[in-house]
């Protein structure tokens, strides 16, 4: 909505209290705005999933969520026993770029179990 003046009959011009939206306005946040290479024939819903998790991604602290857990290479053999459903960024991934994941749930649900997994299996004093 502009605002809009009215002139009076003396030549001044009126301008109008200012003017609200009755709607409020969904804004979007700047790094959903930024440029990200999304795959095609993705959904709105999932191509903002897939701009969120290239940020977690790229976040400085993503390191030990970007892969899945190799429990031979780390050392922790009993990982296997513990985590059941184990969850990893790069894995979320491929699951949006190949449609397997098909809702913003699915991809929250995905999330969420990358971090569970992480506190299920580490010690509230590891550095995870």
């Amino acid at each position: 909505m502009g605002r809009s003046t009215r002139q009076r009959p003396n030549g001044d011009y009126e301008v109008p209290e200012r003017e609200y939206r009755t709607m409020p306005r969904q804004a979007t946040p700047s790094f959903l705005r930024e440029s990200v290479n999304v795959p095609a024939g993705l959904s709105e819903d999932m191509k903002m999933c897939y701009k969120s998790l290239k940020r977690l991604m790229n976040h400085k602290w993503a390191g030990p969520f970007l892969q899945p857990v190799d429990p031979v290479a780390m050392g922790i053999p009993d990982y296997p026993d513990i985590v059941k459903n184990p969850m990893d960024f790069s894995t979320i991934q491929q699951n949006i770029e190949n449609h397997v994941l098909q809702t913003r749930e699915d991809f929250a649900s995905s999330v969420r179990l990358v971090f569970s997994n992480a506190l299920l299996y580490n010690k509230p004093q590891d550095d995870v």
